[in-house]
Parts: structure tokens; C-alpha cells; sequence
């Protein structure tokens, strides 16, 4: 049985048709929500398209039509129940910051735990690239991982701004 990550690097930069997703979906192993209203979510590439796995814990965004993000909720939040799965690199929902950089060495970037901003809490974070993929770990505040974001890594320029 492949892991998440295996089946998510297949999928990154494909089109929810494509066989790759539908493999991705197979192994999430639940039906999706599709939300592909506009929402906030409009940049230079147009809307983002959500596929939520709701009771599996993850949750897949499409940009310009192709996949472009896989998040994977290994705590309960935002509605999503906690991934069960296999996950990459030995990874767990029991995974503290020390033990990702002791598996996967340091980080290119890292931030947040800092304390609250205008937008609120921002959890500490750190950045990694494997296998031309973005992987993004998110801690919690009892320093356990709790989200993972696989993604393809690409910068969409704004004018003078560059975002992830």
C-alpha cells in the first residue's frame, strides 16, 4: 500500500480526471466535497477548487485546473477528522519538530510560534523540498505535528508580491 506522499507526488500538476488523482482518491479511500465557488481564494491563476476528504483528513486544491496542494490534517480541525494513514519519512501525529529535523535534517525555511497577530495564532512551521515537491509541516502548540501540506512549490507573482 502506498503512502499518501507516493500517490500525492503522482498527482501534483495533474487534472482531477487524470489517472494519477484517481489514484490519490482511491487511496484517501472516501468520498470528496467539491467547493469550486471563488471564495477569497482568486489570484493570478483564478480559483482555487477544493476537494475535501472530510472523514479521511485530507483535503486536495486544484489552481489554473491542475492539483497544486495536498493537505493532510493529522490532528481533527476545520471540520476534517485526523488522517489515519500511512504517512512519509516515519512521520506520525506524534512527531515533535526535533524528531523531523533529526529524519529530514534542517529545515530550508521555518516560522511562526510566535505569538498572536493580526490574523491570529501562526503555528510553527518548517520547509522542506523532496523529490522536486514542497513539504510543509505545521506544529501545534504541544509541538506535535498536525498538518502536512504536499505541494507543488509553485510562486505565483502579484505585481511586487510573491506568494507560496
Amino acid at each position: 500500500m502506498s503512502d499518501i506522499w507516493t500517490v500525492s507526488l503522482a498527482a501534483l500538476g495533474q487534472t482531477a480526471s487524470s489517472i494519477a488523482f484517481g489514484r490519490l482518491v482511491s487511496a484517501v479511500g472516501t468520498v470528496a466535497t467539491v467547493d469550486e465557488g471563488p471564495g477569497q481564494d482568486v489570484d493570478a491563476t483564478g480559483a482555487t477548487s477544493y476537494y475535501g476528504f472530510i472523514a479521511s483528513g485530507v483535503e486536495c486544491g486544484f489552481r489554473a485546473g491542475v492539483l497544486s496542494h495536498v493537505h493532510v490534517f493529522l490532528k481533527p480541525r476545520d471540520g476534517y477528522a485526523a488522517y489515519s494513514g500511512r504517512l512519509p519519512f516515519s512521520l506520525s501525529a506524534s512527531t515533535t519538530e526535533p524528531d523531523a529535523i533529526a529524519v529530514l535534517g534542517t529545515p530550508e525555511a521555518a516560522g511562526g510560534g510566535d505569538g498572536p497577530t493580526l490574523f491570529g495564532q501562526i503555528n510553527p512551521w518548517a520547509l522542506y523540498t523532496r523529490e522536486g515537491c514542497t513539504l510543509r509541516l505545521e506544529f501545534g502548540s504541544d509541538g506535535k505535528l498536525e498538518l502536512i501540506t504536499f505541494d507543488t512549490g509553485a510562486v505565483v507573482e502579484l505585481d511586487d508580491l510573491r506568494v507560496l
